[in-house]
């Protein structure tokens, strides 16, 4: 009898244990459910109107008592270092005590845990301050900074008629604290967005306005540079044509045959020719070629061609026309920088033969074409305008019959890939009359500078002695 009391005895013992798990594992149940449902409430909070972090703090303490049966739920954020209510609910803490360093060194310590009944000294200073016996507690932060404290449980009076906590509870609940950072963190980011967006809308109207308002500067200046460049090319077409005017037409074939191509590297130069019967029997031919490019070199090119003229009349060779041109530049023109080369010619047509007497000033010297052979005329001498006085040492070479003395300016000569006595060579092979061999060479000296076009002024003058064979050819 005895055995079947206590038998039953044990089984009742393990009905009620087996009725508490089961009744704890319904709570818990209930409770996961609960903090399911104020997560999903906080997962909605972002999307409320008018959201900010005072709103969702209270929403979220009031969630909490309502849906799990806290009696109090506090919200804590740290300001200048230590602790302040920012929401509470079903409770009163002592807002002095939170502010003390007890609390702040006691969450230093433990950012999260349960406190179950005191025995928790550590923690003892937190639970005093919150007014709880019994309670969970949450921190979050960055870099070890931590900005917001959530806590939640019983005071002393409530707290025998609630199961203790533990570490599941506290996995429940640091998942509620969780979403409430992911909400704080979007809210901030959101109104981060906002002020960037207001900042970016400034910013895109101030754009506007200096963009307009510089597209209107611009359009003026536009206007003026167009109305300046319209009287600059005018301009320079007007030099253009005095330049070109300065080049008289070359003689008539006869014995002698001329003929002369000029490409200035933009649209005047530096480069500046003359071809003219100086006496019975001579023709003179003068190629100069001045320092710079476009209309300084033009101007300056106009200066030189009046004085050559005057310097040209009263000299019997070539050498001397060059000695005269250069006493005339330095003595009037000290100012003017008219550095040049030149390179002048006498052609003298004496008992049926031809003789070339050629006096070069720091010039390429001229190219005479013999056959399928070419080969340079050699006459030394300094450049004009430097000095008073110089020495010119002059070449004199006979001409034949078919033979072409070729004159030009370095900017034919200085082209990279372009040689002129292989090119005059190839060109002589073709049989070209005189005016198509000198466009051929300039045209592929042209080709060989690309497409950046002359890097300098080209100029050419060709004198050819006439054969019977093949009648003279007037320049076109």
């Amino acid at each position: 009898m005895a055995e079947d009391v206590e038998l039953l005895r044990q089984k009742a013992m393990l009905l009620v244990r087996r009725e508490r798990e089961l009744h704890s594992l319904r709570s818990r149940h209930d409770a996961a459910l609960a903090l399911l449902r104020v997560t999903q409430g906080l997962a909605r909070e972002r999307l409320a109107p008018g959201a900010s972090p005072a709103a969702i703090y209270g929403r979220c303490a009031q969630a909490l008592v309502d849906e799990l049966n806290y009696q109090c739920v506090t919200m804590l954020e740290r300001r200048g270092g230590r602790w302040g209510v920012a929401a509470a609910v079903g409770g009163a803490p002592d807002a002095r005590a939170l502010a003390g360093d007890d609390v702040a060194r006691a969450v230093a310590a433990r950012p999260e845990g349960v406190f179950n009944d005191g025995g928790d000294e550590g923690a003892a200073p937190l639970a005093a301050a919150l007014g709880l016996r019994r309670f969970l507690w949450y921190t979050s932060g960055a870099d070890g900074e931590a900005p917001m404290l959530l806590a939640a449980g019983y005071d002393a009076e409530r707290a025998p008629f609630f199961f203790a906590f533990d570490a599941d509870d506290l996995t429940f609940f640091k998942m509620v604290g969780q979403h409430l950072d992911a909400v704080l963190g979007n809210l901030r980011l959101v109104e981060a967005l906002a002020a960037e967006r207001a900042a970016l809308l400034d910013l895109s109207r101030s754009l506007d306005r200096r963009v307009r308002e510089r597209t209107e500067e611009l359009t003026r200046a536009l206007r003026a540079l167009e109305e300046k460049d319209a009287h600059i090319t005018s301009d320079l077409e007007r030099a253009r044509e005095f330049q070109r005017a300065m080049l008289a037409p070359l003689p008539p074939p006869g014995e002698l045959r001329f003929g002369a191509v000029y490409r200035p590297a933009s649209g005047v130069g530096g480069d500046v020719y003359d071809v003219a019967r100086v006496r019975d029997g001579v023709h003179r031919v003068f190629l100069a070629d001045v320092t710079g490019h476009g209309i300084q070199a033009a101007l300056r090119t106009a200066v030189l061609k009046c004085e050559y003229d005057l310097a040209t009349a009263a000299a019997r060779s070539p050498e001397e026309a060059l000695a005269r041109l250069n006493r005339a530049l330095v003595a009037r023109h000290p100012d003017l920088d008219l550095l040049s080369t030149a390179c002048c010619v006498d052609l003298e047509e004496r008992d049926g033969g031809v003789t070339a007497r050629v006096a070069c000033a720091a010039h390429p010297p001229p190219l005479l074409a013999r056959g399928a052979g070419a080969e340079e005329v050699e006459a030394s001498g300094a450049f004009l305008g430097a000095r008073a006085e110089i020495r010119l040492r002059a070449t004199s070479v006979p001409l034949l019959p078919g033979d072409r003395l070729l004159i030009f300016s370095d900017g034919l000569c200085e082209v990279p890939g372009f040689e002129l006595g292989p090119a005059a060579r190839a060109v002589g092979a073709e049989g070209r009359a005189l005016d198509d061999a000198l466009a051929a060479l300039v045209a592929r000296a042209e080709a060989a500078g690309g497409a950046a076009g002359p890097g300098d002024d080209m100029t050419i003058i060709g004198v050819e002695r006439g054969t019977r064979e093949r009648p003279a050819r007037a320049r076109a």
